[in-house]
């Protein structure tokens, strides 16, 4: 028992160090580096989230379908960084539907409809929602927030993980994630509203007025839907019958591991964005 707890230890140890240095990698990029930087890092991070969700996961086993999927998950950054118009947009989406559908029906008609809708899945859906940190970094006070999200989700998931681990007793939806329980879940919002103050406190610092009921609201809302972004790849997981999507990053997982709570709450900061900041 002595042995396992102190492996626990050792291993929560590492989790906590390697998101320290995470976290300031993101901030160096997000904050200091050109908005080209932002791209590169995002775009980075989605094309080692197609490989997964396309290779690892196993949903999509044919060969050309997963290059198709990694390609496009690392061009999407670079295509919101350009700021495309709609017209355009239409055209990139029709384009992989000619690549996709053309290739099944000229060349492979054993391909599964599952596998099209996993590669599309994997081109589009994670690589747009983590291009809202181009989006994000672009708007007005887009370097003030643009670390908002990460200091949410992530102070969600470290309360939750110690808070659980200490006191965690009433399973929250065992079937999907068995670690999970309620009272990890009352511990990363309060966490994540922790690290909501903090960030505000730090704002003011630098001279910049935050309207703290909004700031606390999304703290409470993005908490919520840190944990739904978490159960939601957990759910894929399990249905693929595996525990991470990557071993990338030391006791955290793939980038899908560590950016799926992230992905969730993103989102909520940019419609709140306008108003935390007076």
């Amino acid at each position: 028992m002595e042995k396992i707890a102190n492996k626990k230890k050792h291993a929560f140890s590492i989790k906590v160090i390697t998101a320290i240095c995470g976290s300031f990698l993101c901030g160096v990029i997000f904050l200091k580096a050109p908005l080209w930087g932002t791209a590169a890092l995002i775009s980075f991070a989605t094309a080692l989230a197609g490989f997964e969700m396309t290779v690892a996961s196993q949903l999509v086993s044919n060969r050309f379908l997963q290059v198709v999927g990694i390609f496009f998950s690392a061009a999407i950054p670079w295509l919101v960084y350009l700021d495309l118009s709609k017209t355009i947009w239409m055209l990139i989406l029709f384009l992989f539907v000619l690549i996709c559908f053309g290739y099944c029906v000229f060349f492979q008609h054993s391909v599964s409809i599952g596998e099209v809708l996993a590669c599309a899945f994997a081109a589009f859906v994670f690589p747009m929602i983590l291009s809202l940190f181009v989006v994000i970094n672009t708007g007005e006070n887009g370097r003030k927030l643009v670390l908002l999200p990460l200091v949410i989700a992530w102070m969600c998931d470290a309360f939750s993980q110690i808070v659980g681990m200490k006191l965690g007793k009433h399973k929250l939806i065992e079937t999907i994630s068995p670690n999970k329980t309620v009272e990890g879940f009352i511990g990363g919002i309060a966490g994540s509203v922790l690290g909501v103050v903090i960030y505000a406190l730090i704002l003011q610092l630098m001279q910049v007025s935050v309207n703290w009921f909004v700031l606390v609201l999304v703290g409470v809302l993005g908490a919520f839907l840190a944990v739904v972004g978490d159960l939601s790849l957990s759910y894929i997981k399990r249905k693929c019958g595996i525990k991470d999507f990557g071993r990338l990053i030391p006791e955290h997982g793939g980038v899908l591991d560590r950016f799926d709570s992230v992905m969730f709450v993103l989102p909520l900061c940019i419609a709140m964005s306008q108003y935390i900041i007076k």
